[in-house]
């Protein structure tokens, strides 16, 4: 997979998305961001290009797709959750695969990640399409996980936003359980 600087970054996450089932929460630029020359490895066109390989962090791509380097977007995947940013295409895959070997996915723990990972209202309605798409049924415990996930993240919510957006998810998860 080539990134080009200019090009969309709906395009490069779609990639990533297709190559690697890798998606992310926060906030993208429109266009790929300038990036170091370091990274030029293809200087055929006038654009500066460079491949992603297996060496590849996710960090650096987080980096110039993300609005803010100061608040870069994370990778998730359903299977392993956030991929730390310091890990390369090579090692995430190596995650994927122990993971899928050893453990089917659990969807409840993805959905805490991604609540406790929150920065932005916009993971916050990522995390409800995931709940809606989940089918994950209504339990006590996970009611009481979903209320200590939100007091743990990073959401500038106030004390009643945080208890509305909680209402939000279990209303989400009440409503799953009657579709089954």
């Amino acid at each position: 997979m080539n990134i080009c600087e200019g090009m969309l970054v709906k395009d490069v996450l779609a990639d990533l998305n297709k190559q690697f089932q890798v998606g992310h929460i926060g906030r993208t630029e429109k266009c790929v961001r300038p990036f170091p020359t370091t990274l030029v490895q293809d200087r055929s066109n006038k654009k500066k290009c460079f491949k992603v390989k297996e060496n590849t962090k996710f960090s650096t791509i987080a980096l110039i797709c993300s609005v803010s380097a100061k608040k870069p977007i994370k990778f998730v995947n359903e299977t392993v959750g956030i991929l730390a940013p310091t890990w390369s295409v090579r090692e995430y895959l190596h995650q994927l695969e122990k993971r899928c070997v050893n453990e089917p996915a659990d969807k409840k723990s993805l959905v805490l990640k991604l609540i406790a990972a929150a920065e932005f209202f916009s993971d916050v309605d990522w995390v409800l399409r995931v709940l809606k798409n989940s089918k994950i049924r209504s339990e006590k415990v996970f009611i009481e996980q979903l209320h200590t996930a939100i007091s743990n993240s990073s959401l500038p919510l106030d004390k009643v936003q945080r208890i509305t957006f909680h209402s939000m998810l279990v209303k989400e998860l009440l409503f799953n359980g009657e579709n089954d």
